[in-house]
């Protein structure tokens, strides 16, 4: 793998907190609009604009002069400045009390194109376009994508070491979430950075598909190989991420016919009287809830097949149950089907299911780093919406520069 030092824009150091948020997926857009409009310097600008101009049009030529203009603002003011080429130790005091770390640099657009950097999700050509473009209006990325590998001592020896100095940057954010930032100046210490990678024959997406797909592909399009562009990327080891399930919410089913499936294939289930979350649950377990019944469902060895996909619960779920209960045959295409995190409190998808704006919801315990490894080995896809990993990173805390 080539790693590399990259070209960025950091913001003003006692403004960050007003500059940078996490975006969609973290906060709620009413959050983000609330945020957008009451702080004249908040990078939401640049990505949302329509949250202060509701006139704009998505993928316009109008919406990407108006990001670009915010953009150029927050050069023109000096509340985003140019810093000097560097790698980065990022730092994160997560919520849970847990410290989760990892490196910032660029990583060669090519690995990605030939393979090196491996993928268990597919993108879709509409959203890669549309970040293609926004990329190309201001000619940065704002937020770096999440890989993973196992990572050797020497790294964490060196972490250990920068993250005693003062950080760059350090802000909070609206989960209770701190964020640190140390650039690596030292040329002994990036060369060690840059060593390290070269010794691994490949990289993992843990979150960011669309993102990696369009930053390279704008990179080669631009800039050619050997640019010395690359992709921002977070390299973490994977035993340092927080991987969590998504709920697998069905509409307009009758959750009966599912019932009388499971009973007529004599797939073994138990009902169950109290709460559980994703973390109750064993592997092989699907916690499936109506509007008057909650079960636990028992994956058994002979629904599985050979390969590493097929052993996943939530790809069992959706080829061996719901496809043959309720014709479901692509979870990223059927309208019936939607998500929510899997730490979403209980109480709000019973709500749902009592409302009746969904019928059926179903949880699991959380993949791990070892299972998307070896999808990802195989050239398999995982289903949509497979798995929510942390940490999640403030858009424009580092920005990229292409310029």
């Amino acid at each position: 793998m080539r790693v590399f030092p990259i070209t960025t824009l950091l913001p003003e150091r006692t403004q960050a907190q007003k500059i940078v948020s996490l975006g969609s997926g973290k906060l709620s857009v009413e959050v983000l609009q609330s945020k957008a409009q009451a702080f004249e310097d908040s990078y939401l600008r640049v990505v949302k604009p329509q949250f202060i101009d509701a006139s704009l049009i998505s993928e316009t030529p109008e919406f990407y002069d108006k990001s670009r203009a915010y953009f150029l603002r927050l050069l023109e003011n000096k509340r985003i400045n140019p810093h000097p080429k560097s790698m980065f130790y990022y730092q994160q005091e997560h919520h849970s009390g847990l410290i989760l770390g990892g490196w910032i640099l660029g990583v060669d657009a090519e690995d990605y194109i030939n393979g090196k950097v491996k993928k268990h999700e597919n993108t879709l050509s509409i959203k890669e376009n549309r970040l293609v473009r926004h990329i190309a209006a201001l000619e940065s990325m704002a937020e770096p994508v999440l890989l993973s590998q196992k990572l050797p001592a020497i790294l964490t020896e060196l972490a250990v070491e920068i993250s005693h100095s003062e950080p760059l940057l350090h802000v909070s954010d609206e989960l209770q979430n701190i964020h640190r930032v140390w650039a690596v100046g030292n040329l002994q210490d990036i060369e060690k950075v840059e060593h390290t990678f070269e010794q691994f024959d490949s990289l993992y997406i843990a979150d960011g598909h669309h993102r990696c797909a369009a930053s390279s592909r704008y990179l080669i399009e631009r800039y050619g190989v050997n640019s010395g562009k690359g992709i921002m990327a977070l390299i973490m080891d994977e035993n340092d991420l927080l991987v969590k399930p998504f709920y697998r919410m069905l509409s307009q089913v009758k959750p009966e016919i599912l019932w009388d499936f499971i009973n007529a294939e004599g797939i073994h289930h138990w009902e169950v009287a109290h709460s559980l979350s994703y973390e109750d649950l064993k592997k092989g377990q699907i916690l499936c809830i109506s509007k008057d019944k909650r079960s636990i469902i028992q994956i058994s060895p002979d629904m599985m097949g050979e390969s590493a996909l097929s052993k996943l619960d939530v790809n069992i779920l959706e080829t061996n149950i719901l496809s043959k209960a309720y014709d479901l045959k692509d979870s990223s295409e059927d309208n019936r089907l939607t998500f929510m995190r899997g730490d979403t409190p209980l109480d709000t998808i019973l709500q749902k299911l009592t409302e009746g704006s969904i019928d059926l919801a179903f949880l699991f315990a959380p993949n791990t780093m070892s299972e998307i490894r070896l999808v990802a080995d195989q050239g398999d896809i995982m289903p949509a919406k497979s798995t929510f990993i942390e940490p999640k990173i403030p858009t424009g805390l580092i920005i990229e520069d292409y310029r």
